[in-house]
């Protein structure tokens, strides 16, 4: 891959590329509760195993191939297009880790050693088409967090709809001590969520579930024609290709009313 050039005149670019040799670091502090959830809602125990297990071939009868699922969205490091304000400014190869929640990053496919790309909301990453942007959001009934979220709609839109995947690790569990009983293997468990924001919001509030709720949540001159369009097209609110379709839609409504 070709090195990328910048002008090292521009300050604000340069720091796109100031990285943080995070890579997996685990995500606990030595000085926590075992049993707490840290604040990516995970449990710092957990965390501390799979760190051990991450970096030894088999802890406590745990072997890394032995884990389900997986922490990244892509295991293999792509080809990725890197923004600043919204304006592409250089290539890199990236994956994005789900359960740490990080851009890992390096310049060449034989490097063995990688690191986190810089968490700002000024930066985005493109990665295999899908834009990961560092955002606030707002689950339902929770305090707002901060995380990177994909970007499913034109982020240009009046609307724009993002999805947030978490990742959580989950050790095995009894071993099987007769044919009654099963065990459970350790793994990945992945939860998907959507989120939606106003062009100008800094904050992304958590997508209701229902189509009902989700027209509701726009202006009540469009509640009508949302919910019309949810029935007349069968939109399935928990599909993320109807979802998308929906936006589309919705986005074709004139903001002004």
């Amino acid at each position: 891959m070709k090195p990328i050039t910048i002008s090292k005149k521009n300050s604000t670019i340069i720091m796109l590329f100031l990285i943080t040799c995070m890579a997996f670091q685990p995500s606990y502090s030595q000085g926590g509760s075992a049993g707490a959830p840290n604040q990516q809602g995970r449990i710092l125990a957990l965390d501390a195993l799979y760190n051990r297990v991450k970096n030894n071939s088999k802890v406590e009868g745990i072997s890394l191939n032995e884990i389900k699922g997986s922490p990244y969205l892509n295991k293999n490091f792509e080809k990725s297009i890197l923004y600043h304000n919204n304006k592409p400014v250089g290539q890199l190869l990236s994956r994005y880790n789900i359960y740490s929640d990080e851009i890992e990053i390096k310049k060449n496919i034989t490097d063995k050693e990688y690191s986190a790309l810089i968490k700002s909301k000024l930066i985005a990453c493109d990665l295999n088409g899908q834009k990961l942007i560092f955002s606030s959001y707002k689950p339902e009934n929770k305090m707002a967090e901060e995380g990177y979220l994909i970007c499913l709609s034109d982020p240009l839109q009046e609307y724009v709809l993002y999805k947030k995947i978490k990742v959580i690790f989950r050790d095995r569990g009894v071993e099987q001590s007769s044919s009654l009983s099963k065990r459970t293997d350790a793994k990945f468990a992945k939860f998907t969520s959507y989120f939606v924001s106003k062009k100008e919001d800094k904050l992304a509030q958590e997508l209701p579930k229902k189509g009902k709720k989700i027209a509701s949540a726009f202006s009540d001159q469009h509640e009508s024609e949302i919910s019309s369009f949810i029935k007349e097209q069968n939109i399935n609110t928990k599909e993320e290709k109807d979802l998308v379709k929906l936006f589309n839609f919705i986005n074709t409504l004139d903001p002004k009313i």
